[in-house]
């Protein structure tokens, strides 16, 4: 079982590559991860990438009169593992990424790097896009996968 699990969880993370770029050791622990839910339950798709999932992990659905159909998601801050707390001028605070305290300087140009990043799911393609910041672009949408998994 265990060899067949990581044969898998290469399998995605060479899906994710393909799909999304960037390096497949970058989608690996993820991968091992929806391998590991996949043997113990036994299940292929776990959840379903579906416009009513997209939305209840948060995403806001759009669509043009030019045939486009996208679901946007906003709340990038917390989906890299950044918390914040403000003062009332606006600057930071404290700041927590990833469970461990960080500079309220380092916070700052974290947001502000995120404040360019637009991720969302093309609808008529059926695969997640994304403009600006790369790497924190892979995680958002990794978060938002493990979010629909967990439905």
């Amino acid at each position: 079982m265990k060899k067949q699990t990581m044969k898998s969880a290469w399998e995605i993370a060479r899906d994710g590559q393909n799909k999304f770029g960037g390096s497949v050791k970058s989608y690996f622990p993820e991968s091992l991860k929806i391998a590991w839910k996949q043997a113990k339950t036994g299940e292929k798709n776990m959840a379903e990438i579906t416009v009513e999932n997209l939305i209840k992990a948060g995403g806001n659905e759009w669509k043009s009169d030019a045939g486009h159909h996208r679901i946007y998601f906003n709340n990038n801050a917390e989906r890299v593992g950044l918390s914040c707390s403000f003062y009332k001028t606006g600057n930071v605070s404290t700041a927590i990424y990833c469970g461990e305290k960080i500079s309220n300087s380092k916070a700052g140009k974290i947001l502000s790097e995120l404040s360019f990043v637009k991720v969302w799911f093309d609808v008529n393609e059926n695969e997640f896009k994304s403009k600006n910041g790369d790497g924190y672009a892979n995680d958002i949408i990794n978060s938002i996968k493990e979010q629909i998994a967990a439905m």
